[in-house]
């Protein structure tokens, strides 16, 4: 072969331009980011001829040597150079790496201290460009480690350059990876070369520091839990170890802004613990945690305290902090990952795992309330390996081990299991609980409960509302962990849960949006706890303030109520049943029922209809009446307060948006809680009221009647309004009837307002719109009278007051304006009364409706109306004739008209209103088809008939239809 001779200054260059011309072949390591030059690039010459030979040759080896030994550095440089092409040519014998290695190993070592840093930084990557192929390493140790200490290990450091301190690093790492039996006799070295590692401020370094600790800690154990030195004490002179010393070092790199150092800081602490047999005090170390009756000295002293010969002030400490807590809330989720992992790791692996496991547990179980859902799933699923070790543990109180053998051999029995069964199959909770935690998780959450409780209580009623929030999510998930063993703690939880709904409640009202929020997860705590305990040990906590007993306040009751109701809500059917009637009967109280307060009345609904659909088909008839008793009387209240719509309507999807809004939103409500309550009997709203109207009206319309006929009123058209057709029997309808009729008259012959009267016909219009219900006739008779009279004194005193106001022309403005809203109202009435009693006679049982009574006050009501000013109830009066005619056209013998009714009807022909006179001549066309001239006054009244159509006709604007309506009633007249 030939090889071509050059001097190095000509190779120097040709390698600087083969690098610029190749610029697409550089290769980039992922550790240095170096780039490098293709010797293939390059003819070879001197030690690169060693590739070809591939046997020794020792003045190649001695002329590099000479030239790394030179103090020109461009033949340093280029030697380099040469030596880094060689290692890195993939076609160097391995035996020609060793001996270049055993040659020149030494030389490279010296290079670490040059004074050029493009020399250190080229000597550094050479030597991490061997360690990488070669193996026997080991004999350099003695050399390479001192120097390395030198270089890093010094305050401050020697190497002044981050990268360089970074090759540095990486070639410690390599000789650990490659010597990890012998690195132990240079620990102390190596710690202190890691120790200044872990406190650079090049973010590369203190990740390769961190991974060294961790290879450390798996292949020199022993090492690493030597005594490196005794501090006193109070107690005496107590051990430091070495692994504890790093500890320390690594708590600067834990709060790292990078998360990727600090996810790789996480994995070297969780290496160090695992290696020490004893670690409370570097626990209590990492948590922050101090006696609570103990005060360190130097708080006392804001002068300073002398420590160790020199005066220590209290800004000069450095303040402690709670590790864990910052990692387990760290911003990054791989960080909180890592940790998790450590975490697990620690609680199954530490041989004092028992004496951490209070500690530690809740940094675990905060990973459940984590935002990312797989780290939900991850902890969820570190809490079952942590059960299956519990479950493996030989240390396990007995207790623990009776329950263990009783689960596995017989299976649990008792009532309480049984119901937590069923409430996991039955009951969907939040994820990642998508089944029932093993038995060993559910006793390590239930030992430690007893300890986290109090403080979670605590924090539900925190001032701040984030606070607030997390304690919240906590504790449910504990719940769901401890099951029915949290009996021991519900009194505190109820008490708590009731302060922080009554606080949320308030603040809803002010528009504070995360009120919403936390008064939702504060329920499905309540809704879980209710799942696994009985309920006779919550209501003597929430009955007291539900009735009143304790608070008055309206927002405390709600509150109470709606725990109540969430905890109803998760109970089991076969639990609750029993204690219904108890609940039923505290809802049922007159503080409650007297409220004027909408809020209170929607709680009080809600908390019916949940316990309906949580009793399904259980409940009792005697309990389902009571229940749909409290939502009637509670839909009369808001039918008083103005809302009368009971049916069913579009509203916000929020559940909780139904509470403390208006009335309306109370209709709603008791509309639902009808619907669940009717379901319990496997039948509909109607059907269920028209079962229990007699029983409604026999237990409610007494307390109405002493509250005011208002409410009499309100309960009829409740119940009326919510029933079919169908469902209405014949008993049913005589007993409204018969109720109707009877405030009619009372109002009408008693001091009752226009209002009220009014209110009660405007009822009776709409019962008598349907013509097919079956009317008893003798109670429709008398309603149809009551309606005429009503509609007569309405019409006669509008007019009186009309007379009175005409005479007296000197009132005051409120006068004339009080006098002109009765005037208006009265006329309202009688136009009320004369349409409902229209509808009544156009039904089909309008033929029984006239007999002579009922005529003659027909008559006189009618010749009324044709004089009332208001165009409408003319109108009406003229549409009622006809009825009247219709109905009683088989029946002319009996019944007749007087001159008036035909003389008031010739009037309305020339009517102002248009309405009037098309009714009134209808009227006439359907009077004189059903009516036999008698007399000759008769066919005078028709004379004059056929004259006012015949002006009519003449009338250039009177319409089509009027016209049509006058040609008929001509052909009829002839």
């Amino acid at each position: 072969r030939r090889l071509v001779k050059m001097d190095l200054g000509a190779l120097s260059q040709l390698m600087g331009k083969v690098s610029e011309d190749g610029g697409k072949k550089i290769v980039e390591t992922a550790e240095l980011k170096s780039s490098f030059v293709d010797p293939k690039a390059i003819a070879g010459r001197g030690i690169m001829g060693l590739v070809h030979k591939e046997a020794e040759d020792v003045e190649s080896l001695q002329r590099e040597i000479s030239f790394l030994a030179s103090e020109e550095v461009g033949k340093r440089r280029a030697a380099l150079g040469r030596i880094s092409l060689l290692v890195r040519n993939e076609d160097t014998p391995l035996i020609v790496l060793d001996k270049v290695w055993k040659e020149l190993s030494i030389e490279l070592i010296k290079l670490m201290a040059d004074p050029v840093e493009r020399i250190r930084d080229m000597a550094l990557r050479c030597l991490l460009s061997f360690l990488d192929k070669v193996t026997s390493v080991s004999s350099v140790l003695p050399i390479i480690i001192p120097c390395m200490v030198y270089r890093v290990a010094t305050y401050p450091p020697e190497e002044g350059s981050e990268e360089i301190r970074l090759l540095l690093v990486l070639i410690l790492g390599r000789l650990v990876a490659l010597c990890p039996k012998v690195v132990g006799q240079y620990i102390d070295a190596i710690h202190s070369i890691l120790h200044a590692c872990l406190q650079d401020s090049h973010p590369a370094v203190r990740k390769e520091a961190c991974s060294i600790v961790v290879s450390l800690c798996s292949c020199q154990k022993d090492s690493m839990k030597m005594v490196v030195r005794y501090e006193e004490t109070r107690a005496g002179p107590e051990p430091r170890y070495r692994y504890g010393e790093l500890i320390d070092s690594l708590k600067s790199t834990l709060r790292h802004k990078h998360s990727s150092v600090r996810k790789v800081a996480v994995t070297a602490l969780g290496a160090l613990l695992l290696v020490g047999d004893k670690n409370m005090p570097l626990m209590e170390d990492l948590v922050a945690w101090q006696l609570p009756n103990v005060i360190p000295v130097w708080q006392f002293f804001s002068g300073g305290v002398w420590e160790e010969g020199k005066l220590v002030k209290p800004e000069e400490r450095e303040p402690r902090h709670n590790f864990l807590a910052l990692l387990a809330g760290d911003a990054s989720a791989k960080v909180r990952e890592n940790f998790i992992c450590v975490l697990i790791d620690w609680m199954t692996r530490l041989n004092d795992r028992w004496d951490h496991e209070s500690r530690l547990l809740p940094y675990l179980l905060n990973g459940l309330c984590d935002p990312c859902p797989p780290l939900r799933t991850a902890t969820f699923e570190a809490m079952e390996r942590l059960g299956e070790t519990h479950e493996n543990e030989k240390d396990n109180s007995e207790r623990d081990k009776q329950e263990l053998r009783d689960f596995l051999e017989y299976g649990h029995k008792t009532p309480s299991e049984q119901n937590a069964r069923e409430r996991w199959r039955s009951c969907k909770h939040e994820p990642p609980f998508t089944r029932r935690p093993r038995l060993g998780a559910r006793m390590v959450v239930r030992n430690n409960f007893r300890r986290l409780c109090p403080t979670l209580v605590r924090e539900l009623n925190d001032w701040q509302p984030k606070t607030r929030s997390q304690a919240a999510q906590l504790l449910y998930y504990l719940v769901l962990y401890t099951e029915y063993w949290v009996t021991n703690d519900v009194r505190a939880m109820v008490d708590s849960f009731s302060k922080c709904c009554f606080r949320s409640l308030a603040e809803m009202e002010e528009g504070d949006p995360e009120a919403r929020l936390l008064l939702r997860q504060i329920l499905l705590c309540a809704r879980t706890v209710g799942e696994f305990i009985d309920p006779s040990v919550y209501m003597p906590l929430l009955l007291p303030t539900v009735r009143g007993e304790t608070d008055l306040d309206v927002h405390r009751r709600c509150a109470a109520i709606e725990i109540l109701r969430a905890m109803c809500e998760g109970c089991s059917s076969s639990w609750l049943v029993p204690h219904v009637s108890v609940m039923i009967a505290a809802l049922d109280c007159s503080s409650i029922s007297e409220s004027r307060d909408p809020r209170l009345s929607s709680q009080l609904v809600r908390c019916t209809q949940q316990l309906a659909e949580s009793c399904g088909e259980k409940l009792e008839e005697e309990a389902r009446r009571q229940m749909t008793q409290i939502v009637v009387s509670v839909q009369v209240k808001a039918w008083t307060f103005g809302e009368k719509q009971v049916s069913d309507f579009p509203a916000s999807s929020e559940e909780l948006d139904r509470y403390a809004r208006d009335w309306r939103s109370v209709q709603h409500s008791c509309h639902l809680a009808l619907r669940a309550i009717g379901s319990t009997a496997c039948c509909s709203v109607s059907s269920l009221l028209a079962d229990h109207f007699a029983c409604f009206l026999e237990s409610l319309m007494p307390g109405l009647k002493r509250a005011g006929s208002l409410h009499e009123l309100a309960l009829l058209e409740v119940l009326y309004r919510q029933m079919d057709v169908e469902d209405v029997s014949q008993q049913t309808l005589e007993l409204l009837l018969a109720e109707i009729l009877g405030l009619v008259q009372f109002s009408s012959s008693s001091s009752s307002s226009s209002s009220f009267l009014l209110e009660c016909i405007i009822f009776v219009n709409f019962v008598v719109q349907d013509p097919s219900l079956p009317f008893p006739p003798n109670l429709f008779r008398q309603l149809f009278l009551s309606l005429l009279r009503v509609a007569l004194w309405a019409g006669r005193n509008s007019s009186a007051r009309r007379e009175e106001e005409g005479e007296d022309v000197e009132q005051d403005d409120e006068r004339k304006k009080k006098a002109a809203d009765a005037q208006a109202q009265r006329a309202v009435l009688c136009q009320t009364a004369l349409e409902a009693a229209y509808l009544a006679s156009a039904g089909e049982q309008a033929e029984a409706l006239f007999e002579e009574e009922t005529m003659k006050v027909v008559s006189e009501t009618v010749c009324a109306m044709m004089e009332e000013e208001n165009a409408k109830s003319r109108e009406l009066a003229c549409y009622l004739v006809q009825n009247v005619v219709l109905a009683t056209k088989n029946h002319l013998d009996k019944l007749e008209f007087n001159e008036g009714m035909s003389e008031e009807l010739l009037l309305r022909f020339d009517d102002s209103a248009d309405a009037v006179r098309t009714a009134s001549l209808l009227a006439m066309e359907c009077l004189l088809e059903n009516r036999k001239i008698s007399d000759g006054n008769e066919q005078r009244r028709l004379d004059t008939i056929k004259k006012k159509i015949s002006e009519t006709l003449e009338d250039p604007q009177v319409s089509e239809e009027m016209s049509e309506i006058c040609r008929r009633l001509l052909h009829v007249c002839e």
